[in-house]
């Protein structure tokens, strides 16, 4: 795992045709297709297990092999009281590493052999009611997690979309089909 700059997450996602505002927000150039919107579950266990579902997404069978690494960015991590943030922030940077001559990076790049550490700090959003994106290596679609709401999932082609919705919807995750919100 490498902990990235905002410079490197920029060249990251410029790279891979995402673009990311002067917001923070990160966008698939040229969308013009549908999005899901994926229920969190409240029990944590579940919130747990969700992590690694949407970490598998970009497998053709779900395995734990296919896994070939994502980027993770958590963009708010100061939502409820402070004490409760300043807990899942130390648990974040505790499994993350610290670039030099900077605080701990709220940025990872994770490598195909990296599954349970990718599980572990995509559920510390999930637990601790975060805003985040995740992003498959191969950039077919991008993840929001939000601290107010359903997962977003976005996708490059209306084809990925469609397999994307269907195997969450077979594996009883509760998605459901969401309006494109216009961009800013």
């Amino acid at each position: 795992m490498r902990a990235l700059s905002e410079q490197e997450v920029l060249e990251w996602c410029t790279a891979r045709g995402i673009e990311v505002t002067s917001s923070g927000r990160f966008l698939l150039a040229n969308q013009g297709h549908r999005t899901m919107a994926l229920a969190v579950p409240t029990e944590p266990a579940r919130r747990v297990a969700l992590a690694c579902a949407l970490l598998l997404l970009d497998s053709e069978s779900g395995d734990d092999s296919e896994f070939q690494g994502s980027l993770f960015c958590v963009t708010d991590s100061d939502i409820w009281s402070p004490t409760l943030d300043k807990v899942g922030q130390l648990i974040l940077h505790s499994l993350g590493p610290i670039r030099a001559g900077t605080e701990a990076a709220d940025s990872y790049l994770m490598s195909s052999d990296e599954l349970i550490t990718a599980q572990a700090l995509v559920s510390i959003p999930l637990l601790f009611e975060w805003d985040a994106y995740l992003l498959p290596v191969s950039a077919n679609f991008l993840i929001f997690i939000s601290h107010d709401g359903p997962v977003e999932i976005s996708t490059k082609s209306q084809q990925q979309f469609e397999e994307i919705y269907a195997r969450l919807e077979t594996r009883e995750w509760d998605v459901r089909e969401r309006l494109t919100r216009p961009r800013p």
